[in-house]
């Protein structure tokens, strides 16, 4: 799991805005100036895509917005599991429907996540994998946010 949705949760329970520093809080102290700037870029980047995907300007993410982001990533997802991902990283608890940019972040890393993980149980890239309950627990536990 990327190091940016755990630490979302972790360090920012009023759910601001996340700077890289929010992100990634550690960086001042174990990583240089170069680790700090390939941060700021990444988030650029998340920042682009969640504008070209937010189509109607609101600041939110829609689940069609959703739907067409997670597909560009690769990530075709169900509408059931859509309307999961939405109603779990909508801030308003689900009454706006919508997610915003640092839970769209958060939304994405943990779909990219939880399909690597699952592809490496998806040996015949079936679409089906077999799970002991521990193997479960232990693919999924890491991937959750705190």
């Amino acid at each position: 799991m990327h190091p940016a949705a755990h630490h979302l949760r972790a360090t920012s329970p009023q759910r601001t805005n996340p700077t890289p520093m929010h992100l990634h809080p550690h960086l001042a102290i174990t990583h240089g100036p170069k680790e700090f700037t390939s941060v700021y870029y990444s988030l650029q980047n998340w920042r682009a895509m969640f504008e070209r995907f937010d189509k109607d300007s609101s600041g939110r993410i829609d689940p069609n917005e959703l739907r067409e982001a997670l597909c560009s990533l690769g990530f075709a997802v169900s509408p059931v599991v859509l309307d999961l991902l939405v109603s779990k990283f909508d801030k308003s608890g689900g009454k706006d429907k919508a997610i915003e940019y640092d839970n769209f972040i958060e939304c994405s890393l943990t779909v990219k996540g939880l399909t690597e993980k699952f592809r490496e149980k998806d040996c015949t890239y079936s679409g089906s994998a077999t799970f002991t309950y521990e193997a479960f627990m232990l693919t999924v536990l890491p991937l959750l946010a705190v």
